[in-house]
């Protein structure tokens, strides 16, 4: 299992896991990554979130910071330039 987090939530990883952390939202070179992890967890907001579903290939297990829902959806969001992207990271069951 991968954890993706942010700086400010590595310290909630579990230990002996490999970290990615995230420092800005995802830009069209995570889609070089995409599906390419089979287990992820993901702790913190957005961009963690977003990050997370594009690179996994199977529906994240998260800690959300946040409570926008983006973890229940199966869409995610990154920037091309200065235009916002939709990836849609998965089919739910």
């Amino acid at each position: 299992m991968l954890v993706v987090c942010s700086k400010s939530t590595s310290k909630y990883a579990p230990e002996g896991y490999k970290q990615f952390i995230v420092t800005e939202p995802p830009t069209e070179k995570i889609l070089e990554q995409a599906k390419s992890i089979d287990s992820v967890l993901a702790i913190g907001g957005g961009a963690v979130l977003d990050t997370a579903k594009i690179i996994c290939k199977n529906p994240i297990s998260c800690w959300p910071t946040t409570a926008a829902g983006s973890s229940d959806t199966e869409h995610s969001v990154y920037w091309k330039g200065e235009r916002k992207m939709n990836y849609k990271s998965f089919t739910q069951i």
